[in-house]
């Protein structure tokens, strides 16, 4: 966990990185593996349902600057929670062969 104006992509082989900034807001966390974009992380505080936040996270999915290292022109991870309540949304297998 790093926040956006200290952020070390070597820290480890997974970081995620709070309040990232992309073209159409920012994301809750922006993960990253291997030190290039993978997806976003949408937090909600406890007891809010998720339902309707997938259009939030979704939105991010495409939306990187240019001058951010990624996996691909989109991320291709999204994940909603509220700490015990969690939604996967979406993911791309191929991810795995990258």
């Amino acid at each position: 966990m790093q926040d956006r104006d200290r952020i070390n992509l070597g820290a480890s082989l997974g970081v995620a990185v709070r309040e990232f900034s992309v073209t159409t807001g920012a994301t809750a966390y922006m993960l990253y593996v291997h030190r290039k974009a993978w997806g976003v992380l949408e937090a909600k505080p406890e007891g809010v349902t998720l339902t309707g936040f997938g259009e939030q996270s979704g939105k991010y999915l495409g939306a990187l600057k240019p001058d951010i290292p990624s996996w691909g022109t989109n991320l291709i991870f999204e994940y909603e929670s509220t700490g015990p309540g969690s939604r996967h949304a979406r993911s791309v297998a191929a991810c795995a062969t990258h």
